[in-house]
């Protein structure tokens, strides 16, 4: 099996974990608590899946493509009020749940740093 196609996802998680750490040199963050904020970014995907899922059973999931082509309007709102509200929220719900009791989550910074490794997680699946 050709697993080539998963290296510019592991090297965009390497560039911008090396990056994140790198910003965060004052205090930095246990790697342990860094690799569990990744695992998830990875579970919130799964989260947001099922949220998308779940606008089927109240008639509100559109085909993106088609409203690309016949409503462009109604795409930018669909984007904006409904993808962008469920990805940020499948995120938000781990790192409200997990990570802000972290006794190391004590400098504004980690919170940026946090939600990047939750980030990194979701947009890696």
């Amino acid at each position: 099996e050709n697993t080539a196609h998963l290296l510019p996802v592991v090297l965009s998680i390497l560039f911008w974990a090396g990056y994140h750490i790198h910003k965060d040199r004052h205090l930095p963050e246990p790697p342990g608590h860094l690799l569990l904020a990744l695992l998830l970014g990875v579970g919130s995907f799964y989260i947001g899946m099922f949220m998308y899922q779940a606008l089927g059973l109240v008639g509100r999931r559109f085909d993106v493509f088609g409203l690309s082509q016949t409503n462009l309007p109604g795409l930018f709102a669909y984007a904006i009020f409904v993808i962008g509200f469920i990805e940020e929220l499948a995120k938000m719900i781990p790192f409200l749940l997990v990570i802000i009791h972290f006794k190391e989550f004590d400098e504004p910074i980690d919170g940026i740093i946090y939600a990047s490794f939750i980030a990194l997680g979701f947009a890696s699946v």
